[in-house]
């Protein structure tokens, strides 16, 4: 075991990969010896023997709640989302209400018996618990549009907007991977393409608070199978082409232009090229990825699994860059991301010179988090305001809507 250790941390992964088997042969049940060989294998590519370590830690008896949450965060990254659901549902009826494994609910879709069982839990954390586990709670609570009792008010990880609905909230608690709110007198249409943890930064029901408010129909987006979307939505079509073709169906269906799409984090990648391929009139992006080859990747360590597994995208897919370049016009793209935050700098400043791109370094921030910390500072409304593409008289009023509806399919496909 020792020596797994040391060649783990001596960068060899071949190595630490044989000693840690070594371990596991002699005790099955050696957390920190799969755990060892579960890193390994991503470092080498073997996607699969990394899925396979995260999910026998999972069955291990009486393993801790931090071991449980990496390998269920390993297990949804790499695309095993009934695994982790059925692991998941087994945990919590053996008794688990430890939140930072239940927050794993909010990243797979929908489930009513999961949903009860988080929000239990999370509902009974009282007064006097740690700030952090009351901070579990709220997320938890406001993920799944929970009222909040007052003392864990105050734990809330955003501020909602001063704006008053004009639409029905969408319901964004259902199974699928496309769910639309639609506003009768819409100004125009917004798709977004959310992150690895299936959110907009902020938890989709608050986030949608700020939509209603602007008075567009909005389109929320998720890829459960962790591709960044650019072997397009299942849910919608089989490849990436078929789903632009799909979204072209479904904004035309809903007949409220002009479109504008928004990412935050890995969804921003999705968001900047299913933006220029739809030819939407803007793109407003949070901390997004640029670049996803092997190459540039070497320098960021966040999500290993995932980059790992983004490499068999064909190489086109894989870098924005020349692919904006290569476009005649460019929809305007706006980039925000803190200057204190050296990972998201790096892939910001990837598209500095890039026709329409604008880069808006945050001088406050230092943290992966943009929206949040918008959100959380008031100034995420305005920012929205500014950059979300609206009907003006460029893009006459349509006539009055004779429907109204709120869903989580495609209407009419």
């Amino acid at each position: 075991m020792n020596l797994a250790a040391l060649c783990n941390r001596m960068g060899d992964p071949t190595a630490a990969l044989k000693a840690a088997d070594q371990a596991i042969i002699a005790d099955c049940d050696n957390i920190t010896a799969r755990r060892i060989a579960g890193g390994a294998a991503i470092e080498l590519g073997l996607v699969d023997r990394a899925a396979e370590e995260n999910d026998r830690i999972l069955r291990v008896p009486n393993a801790q709640s931090t071991d449980q949450a990496l390998a269920l965060r390993h297990l949804i990254n790499s695309g095993r989302i009934d695994n982790a659901r059925g692991h998941l549902l087994r945990i919590a009826h053996e008794g688990c209400r430890d939140l930072l494994v239940l927050m794993y609910v909010r990243q797979l879709p929908a489930d009513d018996e999961l949903r009860r069982l988080a929000v239990d839990a999370a509902r009974a954390v009282p007064l006097d618990a740690d700030p952090a586990r009351r901070r579990q709670a709220a997320q938890i609570l406001h993920h799944f549009g929970e009222p909040l009792p007052a003392h864990l008010d105050a734990q809330a990880d955003f501020v909602p907007p001063d704006l008053p609905p004009t639409r029905p909230l969408a319901d964004l608690d259902r199974n699928g991977a496309v769910k639309i709110a639609s506003a009768r007198h819409s100004r125009g249409t917004v798709l977004v393409f959310t992150g690895l943890a299936a959110k907009a930064s902020l938890s989709l029901p608050v986030f949608d608070r700020y939509m209603a408010g602007l008075e567009v129909s909005t389109i929320y987006l998720t890829d459960i199978r962790r591709w960044l979307f650019m072997r397009g939505i299942s849910e919608l079509a089989a490849g990436y082409d078929e789903t632009l073709e799909a979204l072209r169906e479904q904004i035309a269906r809903l007949g409220a232009g002009p479109v504008t799409t928004i990412g935050t984090s890995a969804g921003g990648y999705a968001a900047m090229r299913y933006g220029v391929d739809l030819g939407a009139a803007a793109t407003l992006c949070f901390s997004p990825p640029s670049n996803l080859t092997a190459e540039f990747l070497a320098e960021d360590r966040r999500g290993q699994l995932v980059a790992k597994r983004l490499q068999a995208l064909d190489a086109e897919m894989l870098d924005l860059r020349p692919h904006l370049l290569a476009r005649e016009a460019v929809n305007p793209i706006d980039i925000f991301y803190g200057a204190g935050m050296p990972q998201d700098r790096r892939h910001a400043e990837h598209l500095r010179g890039v026709p329409g791109v604008t880069l808006h370094p945050l001088d406050t921030i230092d943290i992966h988090g943009t929206m949040k910390t918008m959100a959380a500072a008031g100034t995420l409304a305005a920012t929205l305001e500014r950059h979300v593409a609206r009907r003006t008289s460029e893009f006459p009023e349509p006539e009055p809507a004779d429907r109204q509806f709120v869903g989580s399919a495609i209407q009419g496909a």
